[in-house]
């Protein structure tokens, strides 16, 4: 037995009006449900019989249903009624090349400030980098002079001076 919903789907993918997903599960319900395929096929007929009859053929119904959509001059079907995708393509595209087109001549400015407010922040920016060489300069110094000599330079000169008269005072006692 076949669901109400799965009827539908079966008929609109058999008059092409399925998304992929839809045709995909019509086709596997096809395959467990033979009533299923039934259904499909009676209506997938139907669907070439009025794509193959004239329009004089048809009932009003069905005239107004299809044959608004085709152009009877051509016998064929509009591209933006056959395929969809091809109409949000081509929107899109518009759409894009309007945006593109504006923005390019709206002139974007890539930098928002002024020549005058770059020379001074470059002009700020080498004064504090100046100062900023100073004050490690002076560490340096500070560094060199307190620590290095005081802290440990002096202290291995006391330990290689003793050192030193040590070895000597052996050296006389021998």
């Amino acid at each position: 037995m076949i669901s109400e919903k799965e009827k539908n789907m079966i008929i609109n993918s058999a008059y092409g009006k399925s998304s992929l997903w839809e045709k995909f599960r019509t086709f596997v319900l096809m395959q467990k449900n033979s009533e299923a395929r039934i259904l499909y096929e009676n209506h997938k007929k139907v669907k070439l019989l009025i794509r193959n009859s004239k329009k004089s053929e048809l009932p009003k119904i069905v005239e107004n249903g299809i044959f608004n959509r085709i152009d009877f001059k051509t016998g064929k079907k509009s591209v933006w009624i056959k395929n969809p995708v091809f109409a949000i393509a081509t929107i899109f595209l518009i759409v894009s090349l309007l945006t593109f087109l504006f923005l390019k001549n709206r002139g974007i400015d890539t930098s928002p400030f002024s020549n005058e407010e770059v020379i001074l922040a470059e002009q700020e920016t080498l004064a504090s980098l100046k100062l900023v060489s100073q004050i490690f300069n002076k560490t340096k110094d500070k560094y060199v002079v307190e620590i290095l000599e005081d802290k440990v330079s002096q202290p291995i000169n006391k330990s290689l001076t003793i050192i030193e008269i040590l070895t000597t005072q052996k050296g006389e006692v021998k």
